[in-house]
Order: structure tokens, then C-alpha cells, then sequence
């Protein structure tokens, strides 16, 4: 993901900090003080923010940082624990007003296997968090790419938890689906499916925490959905409306997705998820 703008007009603030754990932190992905207050990578450094959580967030990476190449490192280059006084640093650009647009992952690893056919590509078949309604259904082609890949609908009405049915009068220009299709789910603006958020960030390798995980079930993710946006080969980068996208096959190999997105448990706004709370 990248700083797309600031509500109060901002312009980034980049600060170098230490940064630690035992995996890479890719370039524009979310670092956090996460954990337990009392355990040393908690004490001295940044980390990856829990995908599933984006509690106490700093910010967003402005480099990558390659725990991997430096582990066969030695001296102060080394990736080594913070705590032997051995330092990593990163830049990260951590205004709390940020407004960030990252990509919703289309990896295999992220992507929800439709599971009964659809001859007409209206309805979608897996396993639903209940009221998707005006959410958004984007068929990739990790799956199948000869059926359904490249549709893309808004959904007007979940059938309880086990399927999802297209808005009407906007479903006509679909793509068969089949039961090899696969698909992500793109969240409404100011919509949630729990309390303080809904989307986790991506966690498989390519995109991990840089991306959005779009998910049929509900995440924990404290994320807030500003606007999505979709753009392919034939389509600028242009907000989703119904009336435009709804019931389009868009060119499933170069199709990307985003949103513009705010982190609320941000540690300068007063995170209130875990137990590093500054009060």
C-alpha cells in the first residue's frame, strides 16, 4: 500500500525506526507495536502488524526491510533480537490521519472457491458472513480461467450464510461461474461486520501486510473503507458505482482492486485493541 493523501492536508511524516521480528517487512506494509508490552521485540522495535488485528499501528513502511538477507549478516548489519543492542532500522511514514490505497490481494492463498455452478454468474455459493449486502464479488483467475474470472458484481442480497445473489438490473453481462472459480470480496465504505472494523490485512508471501485480504467470512481487522476502486487494461482507476461496474467482465489479468483505507487503533489517535494503550 501507499500514502494516498491526509485529512488534515499533511504532508508524510517519514521517521527511521528500529525494527524487529523474524520475518521480512515489505515496502508499504503496516508495522505495529504488537504483543505483549513486556516482551523484548515489543520493547525495542516495530513489527508486523497481526493481520487479523492491526492493533497499535505506527504506521506504513517506506522501504523494504530483508530480515533474510541480513540473518547471514554479521556486526550492525545483522538481524539479530534488539535486545543484544544490535540495531535494524526502517523508514515509516506514520501520520494518524493517513489515508492509504492498497490493493486487495487476489493470491491464492486469499482467494474463497465458489462452490455450486452458476449458468447465469448471479449467484456466488460459499461460506458467507450474514448482511453482505453492497459489498462487492471480483472473480479471479487463480481458479478457473476459462468460466467465470473477471466478473464483477455488487451484491444486493445474502441468502443467509451459504450464498450471495448479484444486485438486479445490474447482473446481465456475466460470465458462467464454475465450481473452480475463485473469488475476493471487496468491502462497502464505512461498513463493517464486527465492532471496530471487519477487513485483515493479506498475509501470503508476495503481499504480506502491504495488501488487503478479501474474505467471504468476516475478519477482526481494525480497517475503515473510505471508496474502492477498480481499473484494468480498458478502465482508468475510477471509483466502484453500480451503475458502471455492476454486472461487468473486466480483464481478469490485469483487474486490480483497492481502497482507500485509515487505520483506527492507530497508537497517536490512542489504540485501544490490546494493552499498549496511551493514555
Amino acid at each position: 500500500m501507499k500514502f494516498h493523501y491526509d485529512l488534515t492536508q499533511a504532508e508524510p511524516v517519514i521517521r527511521d525506526y528500529a525494527v524487529g521480528g523474524t520475518s521480512d517487512i515489505l515496502e508499504g506494509a503496516v508495522v505495529a507495536l504488537e504483543g505483549a508490552i513486556t516482551t523484548d521485540d515489543n520493547r525495542f522495535a516495530l513489527q508486523n502488524a497481526n493481520a487479523a488485528e492491526m492493533s497499535n499501528v505506527v504506521g506504513v513502511t517506506n522501504e523494504f526491510y530483508d530480515y533474510s538477507a541480513h540473518l547471514s549478516n554479521t556486526g550492525s548489519n545483522a538481524a539479530t533480537e534488539p535486545s543484544t543492542g544490535v540495531t535494524n532500522y526502517a523508514k515509516v511514514i506514520i501520520n494518524p490521519m493517513a489515508i492509504w490505497l492498497a490493493e486487495y490481494s487476489q493470491e491464492a492463498a486469499n482467494d474463497t472457491v465458489n462452490t455450486s455452478a452458476s449458468s447465469d454468474g448471479k449467484d456466488i455459493t460459499a461460506t458467507f458472513t450474514t448482511d453482505r449486502e453492497g459489498d462487492w464479488i471480483y472473480v479471479t483467475d487463480v481458479g478457473s480461467t476459462t468460466s467465470g474470472a473477471g466478473n464483477l458484481s455488487q451484491i444486493g442480497l445474502s441468502n443467509s450464510t451459504t450464498s450471495v445473489t448479484m444486485c438486479t438490473g445490474y447482473d446481465d453481462g456475466l460470465n458462467a461461474v464454475s465450481t473452480s472459480d475463485t473469488f475476493i470480496v471487496v468491502t462497502n465504505p464505512y461498513t463493517a461486520l464486527t465492532a471496530g472494523g471487519s477487513l485483515d490485512l493479506s498475509a501470503a508471501t508476495n503481499d504480506a501486510g502491504a495488501a488487503l485480504k478479501g474474505a467471504a467470512a468476516t475478519g477482526n481487522g481494525a480497517v475503515v473503507v473510505l471508496q474502492n476502486f477498480v481499473q484494468d487494461k480498458s478502465t482508468p482507476m475510477e471509483p466502484l458505482k453500480v451503475e458502471r461496474h455492476s454486472g461487468r467482465v473486466m480483464d481478469a489479468a490485469t483487474c486490480k482492486l483497492s481502497a482507500d483505507i485509515q487505520f483506527s487503533d492507530h497508537l497517536l489517535l490512542g489504540a485501544t485493541v490490546s494493552n499498549r494503550i496511551i493514555t
